[in-house]
């Protein structure tokens, strides 16, 4: 009796611990599955780094990988032999799946660059190659640049012509660059005199926007101005505009910041020059405050369309800081009323993008007088497509009967193109 007692005590918890085990492995898959582990590979693949995934290509996994793009073509790099790919592979997996969306962005962005600057190039190398079949998306766009990026750091060389001649990426992750100017770009972060040198090797069709070489100065600038500026000065004139323009935040003293405006004074475009000096003074002012500038712009002499524009492209800076802030100092330096009529056109109708509200308010502030119809009638224009019962109330309070008329009309075609009925009911018999 007491032999069978315990072999049936020994069964019962026998059956207790493997439905106990069952249990578990339930919540397990289940809670791993809600938590998206399953995005990434559809083999199982354990968080541990001294685990491996199953072997097979990254364009047989599930999530990811199951579209497979044309990234990085497959070829054989240098030194990619001597390290282990699986465990390459297996590394990929992991940072992919902390870069997918609905992750903390910057935390794990962090992160992954962390790792990355890690890898010797023997690794990156590997790693690129691995990624020659992964998806043109965000999480695998930035996963190449990270490694573009920490082979450059290595070798900026053998970087620079592996990504023009291997690497493969979809415009639109590019913003309409391209990738050996974007490369070039990062190369000027770490050695500017290097990446300069390479700019002059490249033939002239072969080299990337004037706006790379001028991150090439800027980055040169940072470490020695004059000896950027002079390099620069070298290059033929139509090179000038990018170099001066990479250079205008550079000045660390008022001897720099007169040469600086020197050479840009030699621009033949008006416009070019005032964009540069808008520029280099924003970048003094965040320095030694707007004071200063404020008294350079009030000595200097220039003809007042040129420094109206100056104006203009300085107050644009601070609007990106501070609205009202960059919108009442334009209104401090109108000195007509043609002047004035061109400030609260100007702030009104880039403030409405950002704040229709608030621009509204700030415009009612200025007073609605007849210097304020230009403003009012783009302002309407704005907000017509949300809004088009203030729009309306907008451009039938514009004093100017001329601009009124104008006005309302687009206003009407604006709406009468969404929703007919509505408009016609809106503006009644009286259409415009």
């Amino acid at each position: 009796m007491n032999r069978l007692l315990i072999i049936t005590r020994w069964i019962f918890r026998s059956v207790k611990l493997a439905a106990s085990l069952c249990l578990s492995a339930f919540i397990l898959v289940t809670g791993g599955y809600l938590l998206g582990w399953n995005t990434v590979s559809s083999t199982p693949v354990s968080v541990s780094t001294d685990s491996k995934p199953q072997s097979h290509g990254l364009a047989e996994s599930g999530g990811f990988y199951s579209r497979p793009g044309s990234g990085t073509k497959s070829i054989s790099t240098g030194g990619a032999d001597s390290v282990d790919e699986e465990d390459i592979k297996h590394r990929i997996l992991q940072l992919a799946a902390r870069l997918r969306p609905g992750m903390n962005r910057y935390e794990q962005a962090a992160y992954a660059h962390a790792e990355v600057a890690t890898m010797t190039m023997a690794e990156v190398q590997a790693g690129l190659k691995q990624l020659a079949d992964a998806p043109q998306n965000r999480v695998f766009h930035e996963l190449r640049m990270m490694m573009l990026d920490r082979w450059m750091t290595l070798d900026p060389e053998s970087a620079y012509n592996y990504a023009r001649e291997y690497v493969e990426m979809a415009p639109r992750l590019l913003r309409r660059e391209s990738l050996d100017g974007i490369m070039l770009s990062i190369w000027a972060s770490k050695d500017p005199e290097g990446a300069f040198k390479k700019w002059q090797s490249l033939p002239p069709d072969d080299r990337p926007t004037g706006y790379r070489l001028g991150t090439i100065f800027r980055s040169m600038g940072e470490v020695d101005f004059n000896l950027a500026l002079g390099t620069g000065l070298s290059l033929p004139s139509e090179n000038h505009y990018h170099l001066l323009r990479g250079l205008a935040r550079s000045p660390d003293n008022d001897v720099e910041r007169q040469q600086l405006f020197e050479k840009v004074a030699q621009l033949p475009d008006r416009e070019q020059r005032d964009e540069i000096i808008a520029m280099s003074l924003h970048g003094w002012a965040n320095d030694s405050g707007p004071e200063a500038v404020v008294k350079w712009l009030d000595t200097s002499n220039l003809p007042s369309v040129e420094l109206n524009e100056i104006e203009d492209n300085l107050a644009m800076h601070w609007f990106y800081e501070n609205h009202q802030a960059a919108a009442d100092w334009l209104m401090s330096r109108a000195d007509s009323p043609e002047r004035r009529a061109d400030a609260l056109d100007r702030m009104a109708r880039h403030w409405a993008t950002y704040d229709p509200v608030a621009a509204g308010e700030w415009l009612i502030a200025q007073g609605l007088d007849a210097s304020a119809s230009r403003a009012m009638r783009n302002y309407a224009d704005r907000i017509a497509r949300n809004y088009p019962e203030d729009a309306v109330a907008w451009a039938r309070a514009i004093p100017d009967k001329s601009i009124r008329a104008e006005a309302l009309r687009r206003v009407h075609l604006t709406f009468s193109e969404r929703y007919p009925r509505e408009a016609a009911e809106l503006f009644g018999k009286n259409t415009p």
